[in-house]
């Protein structure tokens, strides 16, 4: 019994459904050929030095060390800064002095404090700012040691204890200190410091659970303050500072959120800062205000992520503004899907409202959305982002310009509010917030129709 030998057999044509086969395994093989090779690259090109590089700073000490950090330092700006030119100050006179410096210093905690915080505020923009490592090395060899701050100490926050804000806000290149908000029925409030002083000195000192406040301010009306704030110039020079000195309890910190009903029923929402889990509050009590309207506290909020915000305020799909970089301008827009609040809207503001506040409350003042109150804004007004050391710590820099749909720019300026109000000393004693009674009044008289 024969067969067929196989070799004689003949040819069948593989058609078109072998044909998409063998180029679907063709195309598998390469991508998991490509795949593999960005692995390799991954690994030989990033992963592999940076771990050489942490490896050499770890048997770093002494001088070696706080230059090591301070070059990495240095090396982020340069590469990052928004603007190349260093417009505004001499950058490189300025990063070879503090070079000199950086080596000797004795140790992390005196690189970061002396040094770096020095550095950054010489700078003639908001935004660029250095953070510790989480469990800073603060021994010349890099070994660990205890944090210099008591467990007990740590629990005092100096503006919500005190009752009163230290803030440094931009005027041009340059920045001063202003009495920011200050809390009713506060320790603050009862030793008569008052919202809108100029600040010359202020010390903080805390022990057992309590604190001490001394400090000298300069003491400005209404008018006065009005210009200070849009300026940075102090009107009068000759007045002799008023001299505050009194003690305060250590309470905690402060929740970022909070929301309750007014009497007239409009819906009172603080939130201190442009972040997703605390704008989910804010979105989730939106959507209980009712007829009445919100009123929106911002002159506690330092900013964060704009867009966030805006896509809860405005319709879908709207420019906000624009970000001027190396590649152009671009403008930013909300996103296309979302849930946005259509009902009445006012806006507090106030000094310590800054960055993503301040683009928000000028944003819907230029689209009158919104009635804006309180005191004129920050002006840190630019578009930063974190850059890692090699310690741990990290440096912020901004990388973009921000310009509003109308051309103005917000950095050093800040934003005036549709209805300025300065509390008075006699408001605060007894218990009255003067920039959210007007809130309540403009809500009132009908606020901003809905849109």
């Amino acid at each position: 019994m024969g067969g067929a030998d196989p070799r004689s057999r003949e040819r069948r044509p593989i058609g078109l459904f072998g044909w998409a086969l063998r180029i679907l395994g063709g195309v598998a093989t390469l991508a998991v050929l490509v795949f593999v090779s960005l692995l390799a690259g991954v690994y030989l090109f990033g992963y592999l030095p940076q771990q050489r590089a942490a490896a050499a700073f770890a048997r770093l000490s002494g001088s070696a060390r706080r230059l090591a950090i301070y070059d990495a330092f240095v090396t982020q700006i340069d590469k990052h800064y928004y603007d190349q030119s260093f417009s505004g100050f001499d950058w490189p006179k300025l990063r070879q002095e503090w070079r000199v410096k950086a080596a000797a210093e004795p140790d992390d905690l005196g690189l970061y404090n002396d040094v770096f915080v020095q550095v950054t505020q010489r700078f003639p923009t908001s935004h660029v700012a250095v953070i510790a490592p989480p469990r800073p090395s603060w021994r010349p060899n890099g070994t660990a040691s205890p944090n210099p701050v008591s467990v007990a100490n740590t629990l005092c926050m100096e503006d919500h204890d005190t009752g009163w804000q230290l803030v440094p806000f931009r005027r041009g290149r340059g920045f001063v200190f202003v009495v920011g908000e200050v809390w009713p029925n506060s320790p603050a409030a009862r030793a008569g410091v008052t919202p809108g002083w100029a600040v010359t000195l202020g010390q903080f000192s805390k022990s057992k659970g309590a604190g001490r406040f001394k400090g000298a301010f300069v003491r400005l009306t209404s008018d006065q303050m009005h210009g200070f704030e849009a300026t940075g110039v102090l009107p009068v020079s000759h007045l002799a500072p008023a001299r505050v000195e009194f003690q305060y309890p250590c309470r905690g910190t402060v929740a970022p959120f909070e929301t309750r009903r007014l009497p007239d029923g409009a819906l009172y929402i603080r939130f201190d800062e442009f972040q997703a889990p605390v704008l989910r509050e804010v979105e989730a009590a939106l959507k209980t205000a009712g007829e009445r309207g919100a009123v929106l506290d911002l002159r506690f909020n330092s900013g964060g992520y704009t867009k966030l915000g805006a896509n809860l305020l405005f319709p879908q799909s709207t420019p906000i503004y624009f970000e001027r970089g190396a590649t152009g301008r671009r403008p930013i827009s909300t996103d296309a899907s979302t849930w946005r609040y259509r009902g009445p809207l006012v806006v507090l503001i106030g000094p310590a409202s800054a960055s993503a506040a301040e683009i928000t409350a000028a944003a819907l003042q230029h689209a009158h959305r919104a009635v804006i109150i309180g005191r004129r804004t920050n002006g840190s007004v630019l578009e930063a982002r974190m850059f890692p050391l090699p310690d741990g710590g990290a440096v912020q820099i901004p990388v973009d310009d921000v310009e509003m749909l109308d051309g103005q720019r917000l950095e050093g300026k800040g934003v005036a509010p549709d209805i300025e109000v300065f509390p008075t000393l006699a408001d605060l004693r007894a218990g009255i917030d003067p920039a959210l009674v007007r809130a309540e009044q403009a809500l009132s008289n009908g606020g901003v129709a809905h849109r």
